[in-house]
């Protein structure tokens, strides 16, 4: 994986990381090999049940409108597939920032979301997450002093949605939010 997300993560203060698939320097983290059998309503946002995404045009992917949040930046990698989009939307004074991963394929993107979960295990040990694995859908979501959190995949997609502001602007991004 590219370092930008190391970059991006001590710019944020968070977790932001991203799909590739370039050498890596270190083991990848493993997610849980068994899907826990949960009720699909333990999914944060019910992510399960929305549209899987499909094809690279960003504005499908990452609208310039998501409910009341406005797209106020964009930053595209030259790769689109080693590489992250970046996109910050901002609503009445809140801002999430949102990261996609277009990924080689579904494992490389539930590496992403590993690394992601290996990144907050290691900085909030002792804040829960919510942690799920199915066959299709992959999620975490963790709240804690930087705000609220929350990753997932979708076939070979990567998203992640960071809200300083908390789990109010991360409930009102998602709420609007597609995929």
């Amino acid at each position: 994986m590219k370092t930008l997300w190391r970059v991006l993560l001590g710019f944020l203060g968070t977790w932001t990381v991203g799909c590739g698939t370039e050498s890596q320097p270190t083991k990848q983290p493993a997610l849980e090999q068994e899907p826990r059998a949960v009720d699909k309503q333990e999914l944060p946002y019910d992510i399960a049940s929305r549209p899987t995404p499909i094809g690279d045009k960003i504005d499908n992917l990452l609208s310039p409108q998501v409910g009341p949040f406005r797209r106020k930046s964009l930053r595209t990698p030259e790769d689109i597939h080693t590489g992250s989009f970046y996109a910050d939307y901002t609503r009445d004074g809140s801002s999430v920032f949102v990261e996609l991963g277009i990924c080689e394929d579904a494992s490389h993107a539930e590496m992403a979301l590993a690394t992601a979960k290996a990144e907050t295990d290691a900085e909030f040990p002792d804040v829960p997450q919510v942690f799920v694995k199915w066959q299709d859908v992959s999620c975490l979501r963790t709240v804690n002093r930087l705000g609220a959190f929350m990753a997932w995949t979708r076939g070979p997609y990567y998203f992640s949605v960071h809200a300083k502001g908390g789990e109010k602007d991360l409930d009102g991004f998602m709420a609007a939010f597609p995929y």
